[in-house]
């Protein structure tokens, strides 16, 4: 299974007991991938999410990416603020 770096850090904030907002598409994959439940109590980490949000690596393509950089008003990655990785 692979997980974007956003995905990531919606587990991480999940396993700290945060609510961070979670798109409906996300959400449903997250569930489909057997990481979260959605209950009456709202989004809880399964003992396999749990394992992930701790064992999480970004890939590398994804060590190119700044994690913090701002979003857009959906809530997306600007494209523009990407770094591109040089060949040695």
């Amino acid at each position: 299974m692979r997980l974007g770096w956003n995905e990531i850090e919606l587990l991480k904030a999940l396993a700290r007991e945060q609510c961070p907002k979670v798109s409906s598409s996300q959400r449903l994959r997250l569930e489909l991938l057997g990481l979260v439940v959605d209950s009456a109590r709202g989004l809880m980490l399964t003992p396999a999410g749990r394992a992930a949000a701790r064992d999480a690596r970004p890939t590398v393509h994804e060590q190119f990416e700044k994690p913090d950089r701002p979003l857009d008003a959906a809530g997306r990655k600007r494209m523009l603020d990407r770094v591109v990785p040089t060949t040695w």
